[in-house]
């Protein structure tokens, strides 16, 4: 099977892995990706907000932070996450 970006950005989105097995360029080029996957859904205003939350999702601050987020995370399928 071949990977392609969506997996890669999956991976990422994943709270039991959140992207910790790829290199620093792979994480990058992956979140432009889902950067651009939301301006192509969303608009560019929503997308603007979309990266912010990812960003906050990858160092778990704010709302990803919270010690009960990172439970449930830890516990739910990341198909529901």
């Amino acid at each position: 099977m071949t990977l392609k970006d969506v997996h890669y950005a999956a991976h990422i989105r994943d709270p039991k892995f959140n992207g910790e097995s790829l290199r620093s360029d792979e994480r990058i080029q992956k979140t432009e990706f889902i950067h651009k996957a939301a301006t192509r859904k969303c608009g560019t205003k929503h997308s603007a907000e979309v990266t912010a939350e990812h960003a906050e999702y990858r160092n778990r601050k704010g709302f990803f932070g919270k010690v009960l987020v990172l439970k449930s995370a830890s516990v739910t399928d990341a198909t529901v996450w």
